[in-house]
This record gives C-alpha cells, sequence and structure tokens, in this order.
C-alpha cells in the first residue's frame, strides 16, 4: 500500500522485508514485515515510540531494531516471528542504530550519536542466555563514521566515513 517507507532491511532468506512505515498522525514510525511474494505486511511493532531500523540475524531467526521514546532510546532483540516478548538490549539516552550482527551472532554493530565526535561505530558482544557485554568504540573521530558491516568470515568491518570529505567506504580488521 501507498505509505512513507523507509530503511528496508530484506531478510537473509530473501522471503521477508522488514520496512519502517511512518504514521504522520502520531508523527513516529513503526515495523512492518512484508512477505516478499505476496506483499502482505504484519505489523511487528506498535509501541508509541519510533522504531525505525530493524537488522536481522544471520540465520533469519532474530531481530535487533532501535526504539526512540522520549525518556529511552533503546535496542531491542526479538525472535523475527514476533516483537513480544524481546529483550532490552542497551538502554540510555544516546541515539543508535543497529547496522550489523555478525554471522555467527556473537557482536552487534551500531552507529551511535556523540554529541562531540558526532556518529561514532561501536559493538558490543552478545552471547545467548546472557546480558550484553560493554559496549566497545571502534571509530570515533570528529569524522562521520556508519554502516559498520561485518565480512561473512567475521574478520573484516566495511564502513563508510566522511573523514577525507566525502563519504567513502574503509575496511579494517575486526574486532581488534
Amino acid at each position: 500500500p501507498v505509505a512513507d517507507h523507509g530503511n528496508l532491511e530484506l531478510s537473509p532468506d530473501g522471503a521477508r522485508v522488514a520496512v519502517a512505515v511512518t504514521d504522520h498522525a502520531l508523527e513516529t514510525r513503526d515495523i512492518w514485515i512484508y512477505d516478499a511474494k505476496s506483499g502482505d505486511r504484519t505489523r511487528f511493532t506498535s509501541a508509541p515510540g519510533d522504531e525505525n531500523w530493524l537488522i536481522w540475524s544471520g540465520d533469519g531467526q532474530r531481530v535487533v531494531l532501535n526504539s526512540f521514546g522520549r525518556e529511552h532510546l533503546d535496542l531491542f532483540e526479538a525472535t523475527s516471528r514476533g516483537f513480544e516478548p524481546h529483550t532490552v538490549l542497551m538502554n540510555d539516552a544516546v541515539a543508535k542504530w543497529p547496522v550489523s550482527l555478525s554471522r555467527d551472532g556473537r557482536f552487534l554493530i551500531y552507529t551511535e550519536n556523540d554529541p562531540k565526535t558526532r556518529a561514532d561505530i561501536r559493538y558490543v558482544p552478545l552471547e545467548s542466555g546472557k546480558a550484553p557485554g560493554e559496549p566497545v568504540r571502534l571509530l570515533g573521530t570528529t569524522a562521520v563514521e556508519s554502516q559498520g558491516q561485518v565480512s561473512p568470515n567475521g574478520k573484516w568491518l566495511a564502513y563508510s566515513s566522511n573523514e577525507q570529505g566525502a563519504l567513502e567506504v574503509y575496511v579494517r580488521t575486526f574486532p581488534t
């Protein structure tokens, strides 16, 4: 249907597409999941916050998404079949967007807005059944660094940066 769609993310198997859809009456976005063949859609989130970015795990069974509310800026993890129940991965007053999960699910890469250094790339270690580890800053310069993507073998990170003026793609080892 006609709508203000943004931040499309195709599932690893290509069968579903997660989309942030704007509700102009509420001035927020919710995540909807579309079936790639039929076009049928299911509302994934309906919280009062603004959910605008979702990424899939390598097997497509789990997702990580953000939510911006009046008093919180969170990252959540949930099954890809439904938002409830969900796990809060991070909850603080800093805007952040999940951009990549390592294929083995051990690392979540996200972009974070920092008032001093602008957009930075961080990662947080994840271990099934345990609270997330401490966030690690990978890149935190005065340039805008974003869109970090872990390579399939988990040893490299590609990201964009404007450190030379225009946005360019860089590659570095990961996680060190």
